[in-house]
């Protein structure tokens, strides 16, 4: 990735960063103290909060976080990391846009349509593991000359199968929980994750370094997470997956694995 498209990816994910942080206090007002409903009876409780609108926007941020360190100084030791970690982080904090239906609901103000959000929440999912697998792959010897065509062909396969997926992004029970992802997408982003775990274990058993042990443990720990946090599970799930995405992001850090900034 070019200086001036990691400047340009960096810029992006602030912007991103700044309007979740908006969107997440407006709505957590609307939800923590106004009582607001959604549509004429449902109301919202308290937990939408924990389970929906931080883990949003701690992701964003961590990413964020993150990201700088690859995005500003192109030293990493690894390549194909310098070059796909952060689009990565963006992604990961694109996936808070299914807040947006519910902070529509509760302050009356559409910026998207339900429809358009949930195939950008489905691409958003598809995307991060398949950069990641395609890290992993590499890591096993997949020619680099196709590094443009894989990364093009699965941005568009992702987003082919996004829109083509069924989404209920405007059913008042799937707004609140932010569950509107289908169960297609959601059994290939599984798909896609495992394959990628199994590879980083393959990688690090052929392997058996500190730095190794570092880079792998820190994809798997950003594809367990991203698993957790667009599961059905509850509050405590999200929770134990933002401290996991963290880690994640910690161990990937070329800071942590001691490569010169």
């Amino acid at each position: 990735m070019s200086k001036y498209l990691r400047i340009a990816c960096i810029s992006t994910h602030t912007a991103l960063t700044i309007i979740l942080t908006i969107f997440v206090g407006q709505a957590s007002l609307a939800v923590l103290f106004a009582n607001r409903t959604i549509g004429t009876s449902q109301s919202v409780s308290g937990s939408v909060f924990g389970q929906l609108l931080l883990p949003a926007l701690l992701v964003s941020i961590i990413s964020l976080i993150g990201s700088f360190p690859i995005s500003l100084k192109d030293t990493s030791r690894m390549v194909m990391e310098r070059r796909l970690l952060p689009l990565i982080f963006l992604t990961s904090a694109l996936s808070g846009i299914n807040i947006l239906p519910l902070h529509s609901m509760l302050v009356s103000n559409m910026i998207f349509s339900p429809t358009v959000v949930a195939v950008l929440y489905q691409f958003s999912l598809l995307f991060f593991v398949y950069l990641i697998l395609v890290i992993a792959l590499f890591q096993q010897g997949v020619n680099m000359l196709k590094f443009g065509q894989l990364i093009t062909i699965g941005a568009l396969g992702c987003l082919l199968l996004a829109a083509l997926s069924p989404v209920s992004a405007s059913v008042a029970h799937n707004v609140v929980s932010g569950r509107f992802a289908s169960t297609q997408v959601l059994f290939a982003v599984q798909i896609i994750g495992i394959i990628a775990i199994a590879c980083f274990v393959a990688i690090f058993v052929k392997e058996k370094t500190r730095h190794n042990a570092l880079r792998c443990g820190g994809f798997i720990s950003l594809t367990l997470a991203i698993l957790g946090l667009s599961s059905q599970f509850g509050t405590a799930v999200k929770l134990l997956g933002i401290v996991i995405f963290a880690v994640g992001v910690l161990l990937v850090s070329p800071i942590f694995q001691g490569d010169r900034l």
